[in-house]
């Protein structure tokens, strides 16, 4: 079965304004729209050769502001707002995109849902003889919810292609914030940077078979990535700022419930794969002058909550991995990245603040399944929270330099794993582990008066519980049959 091909070509209910060119600043056609067209066609190419269900929806991207010159003062327009990526499926009374039939391709996914927010239009540039401001680049759009159910239909897919083989792709994806426009002028401020969009709820039901045979080509892969933040614009002149880096979106909660029969058999290709992760925040904007100050990054998006369920009533039949590096069951929350702090040159300069990295958050998995994983380095469960790295500070040079301050890492969340499965894996059966973020490094300084930054504090693990009373099995050395660690993040 599969849908019309069109979807993926929606923008904000118009198809044209995905693929317009932008002539607003100065006659330039912007890279950020052309990658949209090949993108887009690079889709089309695919959904038209395969045979799989596929809707992919995408969000208009925001308009660019305006180039600005006056003798005086010229301020940058700023740039507008990505579209919303819509739901998937927007096409059925549920918003479930479910097939009706068996699905067997070659080269693509057998089932492929995303939902793509617009990115935000980049700040206008302004430049004047007295002072100038640049604009604020446009929030990225958020990632619509995607929900896919497969009710008992058999998956069989092979071959590489444009996209991995997987056997069900449901992601959501926040759009990308707008930079900041430049300031130049006597006195010069770049534009702040655009906030990325935060992702969508992915929710992925499956008691079909699955049978996937290509490399990277995951039974079910569930993602929901925040968008990342704008960079802030450059400011130069007698005075020169930088633009504040804007933050980054959040990833979404990821829900897979699975009571159908997974195999793969390719390398690198996992059972069930659920990724949530925050955006990257924007990096602050260069300022250089005579005074000379670096633009701040702002706080970086979280990762979502990652709750996986299987069951099934046999002993011997459930999720079968036979590739190099393919875990049966593996999930993840990941924090967004801080974004760096802005280089500052002068006679005088300051460094910006970097951001600190987002918060991961809680991982869920009740295991009620037979597992086999017997490919080299391949786990059983594979569970891991881990908070985003803060954001490090760029150099400050000058006669009198005093250095920006690097950002914290943030926090991981709780991890829980309940497993009633026998699991048979070459790698460590069971591994959960909660991760804090690294601190951020502070600025380096150059000048005659020189004062380093200073770093950011590790963010911290949390609690990880694990219980299982199923039958556990590994084979190569230095395999556990249970991991678990909390551990604290370094400064």
């Amino acid at each position: 079965m599969k849908k019309s091909s069109l979807p993926f070509l929606t923008a904000g209910g118009s198809s044209i304004n995905l693929f317009r060119l932008n002539w607003r600043r100065t006659g330039r056609i912007l890279v950020a729209n052309i990658l949209s067209l090949i993108c887009s066609l690079a889709l089309l190419s695919n959904s038209l050769l395969a045979g799989g269900l596929q809707e992919i929806q995408v969000g208009s991207k925001g308009a660019d502001g305006i180039f600005v010159t006056y003798v005086v003062y010229g301020v940058g327009g700023d740039g507008s707002p990505g579209g919303q990526g819509p739901p998937v499926s927007s096409y059925s009374y549920n918003h479930t995109l479910s097939p009706s039939a068996d699905i067997t391709v070659s080269g693509t996914p057998g089932i492929w849902g995303e939902s793509i927010g617009g990115q935000g239009g980049a700040g206008g540039t302004g430049f004047g003889v007295g002072y100038a401001i640049g604009g604020n680049g446009g929030r990225g759009g958020d990632g619509g919810q995607v929900l896919i159910q497969n009710n008992g239909f058999k998956i069989t897919t092979s071959g590489q292609g444009i996209f991995p083989s997987f056997g069900i792709y449901g992601a959501s994806i926040g759009g990308t914030g707008g930079s900041g426009g430049g300031g130049y002028g006597a006195g010069g401020q770049g534009g702040n940077g655009g906030a990325g969009g935060n992702a969508g709820l992915v929710g992925i039901t499956n008691s079909g078979e699955i049978d996937t045979n290509a490399l990277w080509a995951h039974g079910i892969f569930a993602q929901s990535l925040g968008g990342y933040g704008g960079a802030g614009g450059s400011g130069g002149g007698i005075y020169g700022g930088g633009g504040g880096g804007s933050g980054s979106g959040s990833g979404g909660q990821i829900n897979v419930t699975n009571s159908g029969i997974i195999n793969t058999q390719a390398n690198y290709s996992y059972g069930i794969f659920a990724q949530s992760i925050g955006g990257y925040s924007g990096s602050g904007g260069t300022g250089a002058g005579i005074a000379g100050y670096g633009g701040d990054a702002h706080s970086a998006g979280w990762g979502g909550n990652v709750n996986i369920s299987t069951y099934n009533n046999s002993s011997w039949t459930g999720i079968s991995t036979s590739g190099q590096g393919s875990h049966a069951i593996f999930a993840q929350s990941i924090g967004g990245g801080g974004g760096n702090a802005g280089t500052s040159a002068g006679i005088g300069a300051l460094g910006g603040s970097s951001s600190a990295g987002g918060n991961a958050q809680n991982i869920s998995i009740n295991n009620q399944m037979y597992i086999s994983a017997m490919g080299s380095g391949s786990y059983g469960i594979f569970a891991q929270s881990i908070g985003g790295g803060g954001g490090s500070a760029d150099p400050s040079v000058g006669l009198v330099a005093i250095g920006g301050q690097g950002g914290g890492g943030g926090s991981a969340g709780n991890v829980n794993v309940t497993n009633s499965g026998n699991i048979n894996s070459t790698g460590t059966a069971i591994l959960a582990q909660s991760i804090g973020g690294g601190g951020g490094s502070g600025a380096l300084t150059v000048g005659t008066v020189g004062i380093g930054g200073v770093s950011g504090n590790g963010g911290d693990g949390q609690s990880v519980f694990v219980q299982s009373s199923g039958n556990l099995s590994t084979t190569e050395d230095h395999a556990s049959a249970i991991l678990a660690q909390s551990i604290g993040g370094g400064g």
